[in-house]
């Protein structure tokens, strides 16, 4: 026990120490956030957010920082747990010895898949190096298989808007709204993507980073259900094609194979995968019509 303690706290610091590469800020609001790349590195705490800022520069210590983290979520011992109110599952925030922290969300006897969901959001976020989704993993804790998120400390919670559309975030008594960054217009293609409708004007689905203003993307578990609420095959809601001029998350989107992907989803009900493929086929085709114009 002693001796997987000293290694996570080795993994751990590791995550969180500085690195060579100099990261990039992404996804910003113009104006409201430091633009610095390296001070926004240096300050950075979440190794998800060091991962993701290092991404452009560095992809391949990203992806070993987030495996690294994978790999922690998975294994490390628990040091304690306490319940988080709210949300339609019960939920638990666990502090691990590592230091990390994890949001645990134990299957629903009802709605098995639901952990299932949250884990196949982060896989595929991942895949695609959107870096969306929180590391996600599933875990046994005291017999009951659950979803095990990284906890995202430093971040802002947006507000609900008055009009019941998209959330908010009230900064510097200012008002942003979720597609004035980057990033909040790549969740909404994501969430399409994943026909995650829980999110829409859920302002606690949304986590933006203090660090740079990039926004995360959490609660999954209603998400790969159909083309009967918020998605179709043969159409991309209006307020998203607007989006589809992003030439660099067509080829993210790109970036991994069929196969790798089919893998990604293989623990979804069966009948998702191929709805997955044919709204991400659909939107591949929409990109490059709007591409090529």
């Amino acid at each position: 026990m002693k001796t997987f303690r000293i290694l996570g706290t080795i993994l751990f610091c590791l995550l969180i120490g500085r690195a060579s590469a100099v990261a990039t800020n992404n996804g910003l609001c113009s104006g409201i956030f430091p633009s610095e790349s390296a001070s926004v590195y240096d300050r950075a705490t979440n190794p998800f957010d060091k991962a993701r800022l290092l991404r452009p520069t560095n992809s391949e210590q990203a992806v070993q920082l987030i495996e690294n983290v994978v790999s922690l979520l998975k294994k490390d011992p628990i040091v304690s747990q306490a319940e988080l109110g709210g949300g339609v599952t019960a939920s638990y925030l666990v502090t691990l010895q590592s230091g990390l922290k994890a949001v645990y969300k134990p299957i629903n006897a009802e709605r098995p898949n639901m952990i299932h969901r949250e884990v196949a959001a982060f896989k595929i976020s991942h895949l695609m190096r959107l870096d969306i989704v929180p590391p996600t993993v599933l875990r046994t804790i005291r017999g009951v298989e659950g979803s095990f998120q990284l906890f995202m400390e430093t971040t802002y919670r947006l507000k609900k808007n008055k009009s019941n559309t998209l959330p908010v975030l009230f900064l510097n008594d200012q008002e942003f709204s979720v597609d004035s960054f980057l990033s909040g217009r790549r969740l909404r293609i994501f969430d399409w993507l994943i026909n995650n409708h829980d999110r829409g004007s859920n302002a606690g689905n949304y986590l933006v980073s203090k660090i740079d203003g990039f926004i995360y993307g959490i609660d999954h578990s209603t998400a790969f259900v159909g083309h009967d609420k918020q998605a179709r095959a043969d159409k991309v809601p209006y307020y998203e094609s607007t989006f589809l001029q992003d030439r660099e998350l067509y080829d993210l989107m790109r970036s991994p194979s069929r196969e790798v992907l089919t893998r990604a989803l293989r623990h979804l009900n069966s009948v998702r995968v191929p709805e997955f493929f044919q709204r991400y086929d659909h939107l591949v085709n929409e990109f490059e019509s709007t591409l090529l114009r």
